[in-house]
């Protein structure tokens, strides 16, 4: 279970605003404190995937105040730590992608879009073509394009673990 807290810093008269738009959501911690200078210190910990919905919210509707911050950290661990139950009960209704995934995770997912695919053989095919074009026009800049396009088949594996 990977974690984030986030730190928000906003003007104390837009606390109530940001209350009512986290008030449906589920965090395994909030903290809130007053700072000087009129500023409110927020402390949110929460699973890995359910950052991207409080930021978009965050992002919307505070981007432009005046003093606005927000500071996303991974956390390493807890004490006490996060049980099961505490885990179910802040997921969001809503799927997302996990943005942090453990070293096990990521080898089988590589290994997963690594197989052949439809992907990789178009891909292969098509820098053969342009590799072979260049060999027969002589032309380094385009034997350089077919290499490139040779590389494009991990980056599809990679980006399709984000998807």
């Amino acid at each position: 279970m990977t974690l984030r807290a986030i730190e928000i810093f906003l003007p104390k008269e837009k606390q109530k605003e940001m209350e009512e738009l986290l008030k449906d959501r589920n965090f395994l911690g909030i903290w809130n404190e007053s700072l000087p200078g009129d500023i409110v210190h927020t402390k949110l910990l929460m699973l890995v995937e359910e950052t991207g919905i409080i930021l978009d919210f965050l992002e919307k509707n505070f981007s432009g105040e005046k003093g606005f911050r927000a500071v996303i950290m991974p956390v390493e661990a807890t004490i006490p730590e996060i049980n099961e139950a505490e885990e179910k009960e802040s997921s969001l209704k809503q799927e997302l992608p996990a943005l942090g995934v453990s070293r096990q995770e990521l080898y089988a997912n590589i290994e997963g879009s690594s197989k052949l695919s439809g992907i990789y053989i178009v891909l292969v095919i098509l820098s053969a073509i342009v590799a072979g074009i260049g060999i027969l026009r002589n032309n380094v800049a385009i034997i350089i394009g077919a290499m490139v396009i040779a590389l494009l088949a991990p980056n599809v594996a990679l980006h399709s673990l984000l998807e």
